[in-house]
């Protein structure tokens, strides 16, 4: 990370730019959000992740502009504090431009299964567009992202980015079945499944990792607590460890299937499987 007198003068010009040239004095909360708003673009540059190495493309478009591309991204020796900071607010400006593309392919064939928390968080993207400031606050997240993923995010753009992004997945993993599947498996979990803030997919990958163990044909019906008897039983043949590492290869041969191998729901989904092989061992 670069020393703060490396960074004090881009955050001087940017309260320059705040003020509009007509003075150089403001707050100190305001020095306070222009330093973390430098401080979240380089680290965008630095340490953007799979978006920064080309990844999280949409439809052909690339976070990296022109002339950096994955090959070609300079460390933090090589650039100065002012160069990964202007490099870090093109790739904020188009990490933008790309989550505006994934949420209109989300929004086009997007069901919320009456779960009022994934509608209206998935409703309030477009006001996070709406007032959502690149220069000067992009470490702002704005909304409250109220429906739970089944990983963290970060902050600004980079957390309702990430959190269409598994929306997205999400969709693509619920949207396979039918939908009196997939509302009988929330209402069993809790009746008063459409107020509740838990993550659906997670919910259903429960049963259906199930259904896979017991071989049980995908017919409408939900598991019952017979069954989860007998995967009480099958699993407890086994160590916790190896209880997990059946239920994750499980669940991955039927994405490969399923899902046309599908590696990005793989990588979102294979957490939650040792969280759904403990249940499944402790069940009631």
């Amino acid at each position: 990370m670069y020393e703060m007198e490396e960074l004090v003068p881009i955050v001087a010009e940017l309260s320059e730019k705040y003020t509009g040239y007509e003075s150089t004095s403001i707050t100190y909360e305001k020095a306070n959000q222009l330093m973390e708003a430098v401080i979240y673009c380089i680290d965008e540059y630095l340490h953007g992740g799979p978006c920064n190495a080309g990844g999280c493309g949409v439809g052909g478009h690339s976070l990296l502009k022109e002339g950096m591309s994955a090959g070609n991204v300079m460390t933090a020796k090589e650039v100065t504090a002012k160069e990964a900071y202007r490099l870090g607010c093109q790739l904020v400006e188009a990490k933008v431009h790309a989550m505006k593309e994934l949420y209109h392919a989300l929004i086009r064939d997007f069901h919320s299964y009456g779960n009022i928390a994934l509608k209206d968080t998935v409703n309030a993207v477009p006001e996070f567009l709406k007032w959502y400031d690149i220069r000067y606050a992009p470490q702002d997240t704005i909304l409250t992202l109220d429906y739970p993923l089944l990983k963290e995010v970060g902050t600004g753009i980079d957390a309702v980015y990430e959190f269409v992004r598994c929306v997205s997945i999400e969709q693509r993993f619920l949207n396979k079945f039918p939908e009196a599947y997939v509302t009988q498996t929330l209402c069993s979990f809790s009746e008063e499944y459409e107020e509740m803030f838990e993550n659906l997919c997670g919910i259903l990958l429960g049963d259906v990792a199930g259904h896979i163990l017991l071989k049980k044909q995908f017919d409408g019906d939900g598991i019952g607590e017979y069954e989860r008897g007998r995967i009480r039983a099958l699993l407890g043949m086994y160590s916790e460890d190896e209880a997990k590492a059946l239920v994750r290869e499980s669940v991955r041969r039927f994405i490969e299937e399923f899902y046309g191998n599908d590696g990005e729901m793989w990588q979102y989904l294979k957490g939650e499987c040792d969280n759904i092989a403990v249940r499944l061992i402790h069940s009631l």
